[in-house]
């Protein structure tokens, strides 16, 4: 087999991936990757400590539900029906005129092709979709020159966020819509 037949043959094997919306059965997966991603992608920028309790969080079906229901919540598929990513974002908690990204995680096995920016860009197509003109995220250590390359900038400073007992440090962002 000659090279240019060989690079045919890698092109059509390479995987697609596909944006929908999350679903409740979904649920298990979603765990995966969130584990897999902080345990993976943040253990560079946090403690062991932090690592463990953050990864160990179980998504309450309820809660997972509602998000679904009442939020913009976008799984990344791939053509063998895995999830390997996903991106939940919304309106802004305190202010209903702000767009917020909530939570962006991959698998690591998938970092580095721009589907951390395509489900990104999906919530943005989101936020334009209601006329919003301020998009927030409070960014990870791990994500920081991720969003900064989506246009977010930093407007605090590091601050610690507590959740089931653990804390780590994040940093609010955001972006102005012309």
């Amino acid at each position: 087999m000659n090279s240019m037949n060989l690079n045919t043959l890698n092109k059509t094997n390479l995987p697609t991936y596909k944006i929908r919306f999350g679903t409740l059965s979904d649920l298990l997966q979603i765990e995966e990757v969130h584990k897999k991603s902080i345990r993976n992608l943040c253990s560079k920028d946090y403690r062991p400590d932090q690592i463990k309790g953050w990864s160990a969080v179980i998504y309450d079906p309820i809660h997972l539900d509602k998000s679904i229901k009442n939020d913009h919540y976008k799984v990344l598929v791939s053509n063998d029906y895995k999830i390997v990513g996903f991106c939940h974002s919304g309106l802004n908690r305190n202010d209903s005129s702000v767009g917020e990204i909530f939570g962006l995680y991959l698998d690591p096995d998938v970092t580095k092709n721009g589907l951390g920016k395509k489900l990104v860009l999906d919530a943005f197509g989101y936020f334009e979709s209601l006329n919003l003109k301020k998009y927030y995220v409070e960014s990870t250590r791990t994500a920081l020159q991720f969003y900064q390359k989506m246009g977010f900038v930093v407007c605090s400073e590091e601050k610690l966020y507590a959740t089931r007992g653990i804390e780590f440090e994040y940093v609010e962002m955001e972006q102005v819509v012309p």
